[in-house]
């Protein structure tokens, strides 16, 4: 089943990389080859795990295919927009800005496709291309690939620093939110600190799913936190 071969994915993927990057990182055919490249990637990451979790689930015949049945149809896969929410649930540090960064880049892709717009005229590559490299770098991991494999060693370095410098200006961000709550904290009355502190020290003693018991930065005082799956590390696109 060479269809949705993960291997043979990732060499088309290799395909439109290179494509990619025979142009600037400004012009519009580097943003589309790049927009081909995620998709195909995600999908590649995807059927790595198993070829059924690309398969269209609305008829079965796409599943038997995914088991390795010849078919007499065409299988049809996942909508990629489904790709991204199966990744999300199954691939580590793909979270929901993960998700998000290929949502926007197929959302760039289509208009560039099936509209009069020109969308990559004027997008910024510093408004996508970190998390496109943040995020490849993820969907490649578990694969086994590695960025300078992906990129070539010169532009995986670069892609590197770029990821480098935004996690540092993330963690600088998240500082400065923990110094302002706990100069709100810090404000309140004694009585009514520990008012607060009792309140969510007592949350620890019932915890539900997806919660767990932890030190908060801002007070020091003992609360159950709670998250999602996302583990992204840069902001919002």
């Amino acid at each position: 089943m060479t269809t949705w071969d993960s291997k043979k994915l990732w060499l088309k993927v290799k395909l439109f990389v290179d494509k990619a990057n025979e142009h600037s990182q400004s012009s519009p055919d580097f943003a589309f080859w790049t927009a081909l490249s995620l998709e195909c990637l995600a999908r590649s990451a995807l059927t790595a795990i198993h070829p059924a979790l690309n398969a269209d689930p609305r008829d079965a015949e796409n599943l038997l295919f995914a088991f390795g049945y010849d078919l007499t149809a065409s299988p049809r896969s996942l909508p990629a927009h489904s790709v991204y929410l199966r990744l999300e649930k199954t691939t580590k540090n793909f979270g929901k800005q993960q998700r998000e960064l290929c949502e926007f880049v197929a959302l760039m892709r289509n208009a560039h496709l099936h509209t009069a717009e020109l969308p990559y005229e004027n997008l910024a590559p510093s408004k996508w291309l970190p998390r496109y490299y943040e995020t490849v770098q993820i969907l490649n991991a578990p694969m086994k690939k590695s960025m300078s494999g992906f990129l070539g060693p010169e532009i995986a370095k670069s892609a590197l620093q770029l990821i480098k410098t935004l996690n540092a200006k993330t963690i600088g961000t998240v500082k400065s939110k923990i110094s302002a709550h706990t100069k709100v904290f810090e404000e309140k009355s004694d009585q009514e600190q520990k008012k607060l502190k009792d309140a969510a020290a007592l949350a620890t003693f019932a915890l539900r799913g997806g919660e767990v018991a932890r030190r908060c930065p801002s007070c020091k005082a003992s609360g159950a936190l709670t998250g999602g799956k996302s583990k992204g590390i840069l902001g919002k696109i």
